[in-house]
């Protein structure tokens, strides 16, 4: 049989445009796939995020080395020190430990110029004595991209494992000191410089702070959000902060006794090593930023009512602005002259900075905007009622009152954003606000990569497939 020319001409047009076709959206879809870049980003808890110097790259906050220390093995899940481990370590890595010890005994317990308390002081202004003390990178090549002494290492672990295949994982260390506000200004610049257009955040305590402020900065940063993952978050504030202001030294209580016994020279100048030391730390703008606000204490939730009292009796505060001149009345939010700290003065728009207006000029807790998973402890002794006694022309904190709802540091209520929304709630019984790093595996995980598989949808569609398995074979 003879084929005509024009035949022939019709039976490769008939073959290769099919071919073509699927060359083109072959070609399409791999090119969806390349832009298409993705992220987990983990953000940590108050003081969890590493800190160095950037002139020399040493470690400030976490200044141990290489020496093999971890957050999860020498804290237990009350937040207590394990002696015994210390005792271990201080033996083992005592070329590295002992220098630094040193170091905050000098000059009369004024600490050395490179001490680590001396090293992180701030001023009273809120601003860094030593400006070079900066969060540590994602980049850097050592342990300081998990946080200090490998804090968020057990969850960036168990993250990779799970979407490691399809999402660059990586820890966002922020300055914890600074203004949260800034720090979400710098996670915002952070994930447009990498282009990511798909993000799954991350936080833990304080983190959640800064997630709900970027969340809040626009509806841009809240739409590259597939899934945001609560852990502990003190959205509504926590009684801690008031706790710690009103008795900071209640902070060194603990320590001295837990060391004590292993280091007794440590534990006999440690009251005035923080004197003189650490005590710049009540400069930080995060400690006043997590103060309870005004919803928290209006509003009664799942049975619980968080409160002031002044003498035995309620203090009724008329609005937020009632509840920051309170605040602004006690001695911790004023500097030695007498003058109101900067993030006093800031506190009222920070408290909105988080929230987003809706058309109907509602506001709305940021997080609510986006699918969020709250996870938080449950059944461990949390304060929610703090009371004040009058002695004279002062009024001092006398006492505090716990609730089980909560889990020990951030209350239920705050921790959900107060929703009402119970699937979006997973709660962990009898896992602490420490147990996030320190027992992530046994406390959270699991409900975890439940929570994020059943949302990653790109993931399961099969031109995605195709490409990250072409990808993946080709390697």
């Amino acid at each position: 049989m003879k084929i005509t020319k024009k035949a022939l001409i019709i039976i490769l047009v008939s073959v290769l445009t099919p071919i073509l076709a699927f060359s083109a959206f072959a070609g399409t879809t791999y090119a969806l796939y390349k832009a298409d870049k993705k992220a987990v980003i983990i953000l940590p808890g108050l003081f969890a995020s590493g800190l160095y110097d950037v002139e020399t790259g040493k470690g400030v906050w976490d200044p141990f080395g290489d020496a093999e220390i971890n957050f999860y093995d020498i804290m237990d899940q009350t937040g207590s020190i394990k002696t015994t481990q210390i005792a271990g370590l201080l033996i083992k890595y005592q070329d590295v430990l002992l220098p630094e010890i040193d170091k905050l005994m000098a000059n009369d317990n004024y600490g050395a110029s490179d001490s680590l308390f001396n090293m992180m002081a701030m001023n009273e202004d809120g601003t860094a004595v030593n400006p070079n003390v900066q969060a540590a990178p994602w980049s850097i090549d050592n342990r300081l991209k998990y946080g200090v002494i490998n804090a968020n290492k057990l969850m960036y672990d168990s993250y990779n494992q799970a979407f490691g295949k399809y999402y660059d994982v990586q820890v966002f260390n922020y300055d914890f000191r600074m203004d949260n506000r800034q720090s979400a200004q710098k996670l915002e610049e952070y994930i447009n410089k990498m282009g990511y257009t798909e993000i799954i955040l991350v936080s833990h305590s304080n983190g959640g702070q800064v997630a709900a402020a970027y969340l809040a900065r626009s509806k841009e940063n809240r739409k590259k959000v597939t899934k945001y993952i609560s852990y502990s978050a003190p959205y509504y504030g926590s009684f801690a902060a008031i706790d710690i202001l009103e008795n900071v030294d209640i902070m060194i209580g603990g320590f001295k006794k837990s060391i004590g016994k292993i280091l007794p020279t440590l534990a006999k100048n440690i009251e005035e090593i923080f004197n003189k030391q650490f005590t710049t730390f009540l400069n930080i703008w995060t400690a006043y930023q997590l103060l309870p606000t005004y919803e928290l204490l209006q509003n009664e939730y799942n049975g619980e009512h968080a409160g002031i009292f002044i003498d035995g009796q309620r203090v009724t505060f008329e609005s937020e602005e009632d509840l920051w001149d309170f605040y602004c009345s006690r001695p911790f939010a004023r500097t030695s002259d007498g003058e109101l700290r900067e993030p006093m003065k800031q506190w009222l728009n920070y408290v909105d900075s988080i929230k987003v207006t809706l058309d109907s000029g509602e506001k709305v807790l940021s997080t609510s905007l986006v699918d969020t998973v709250y996870f938080s402890g449950m059944n461990v002794d949390t304060v929610n009622r703090v009371n004040y006694m009058t002695h004279g022309d002062e009024i001092k904190l006398f006492e505090v009152f716990r609730t089980p709802q909560g889990d020990g540091t951030v209350l239920y209520a705050s921790a959900v954003g107060m929703t009402e929304d119970q699937s979006s709630i997973r709660l962990a019984d009898g896992i602490n606000h420490y147990g996030v790093n320190v027992n992530f595996k046994g406390g959270f995980e699991e409900k975890t990569v439940e929570a994020i598989s059943s949302s990653v949808k790109k993931n399961t569609d099969w031109y995605y497939k195709l490409w990250s398995n072409i990808l993946r074979d080709n390697k």
